[in-house]
């Protein structure tokens, strides 16, 4: 995401993503994260981005359910988002996936608080 320019987007903002077009008829699947960064102004419309973006964040709370999150994590891994961090609010513990070869590889995970980081290979 260096040298372009990106936007910072916080929900209530839609990430649609197309099956073959951009038509709205074609949209496959529509999410609300917590918030993303847009690097690709194109994508941009007046109901949000289509397709993509660079970074999303998640806050993870005790109403969201292990479905979502699995259903949200392959829907970003599938299309392609770059980046994707999970925030835990009870924990305040930060996981982060960084695509790879088109699959979300963990990175660094920070514990409670954010004061210590460790590399994790069991995410």
């Amino acid at each position: 995401m260096r040298g372009e320019t990106c936007q910072i987007y916080s929900a209530p903002f839609d990430l649609r993503f197309p099956k073959n077009s951009n038509e709205d008829d074609e949209i496959q699947d529509e999410v609300q994260p917590d918030s993303c960064v847009i690097c690709d102004p194109d994508k941009l419309d007046d109901r949000g981005c289509i397709g993509a973006s660079g970074l999303i964040v998640e806050i993870l709370s005790p109403g969201n359910s292990k479905t979502e999150l699995k259903h949200k994590f392959e829907l970003y891994e599938s299309n392609g988002v770059w980046e994707y961090w999970i925030i835990h609010a009870e924990t305040q513990d930060l996981l982060i996936y960084i695509l790879t070869r088109g699959k979300f590889i963990p990175g660094n995970v920070l514990f409670g608080k954010f004061k210590s980081i460790k590399k994790t290979d069991y995410l």
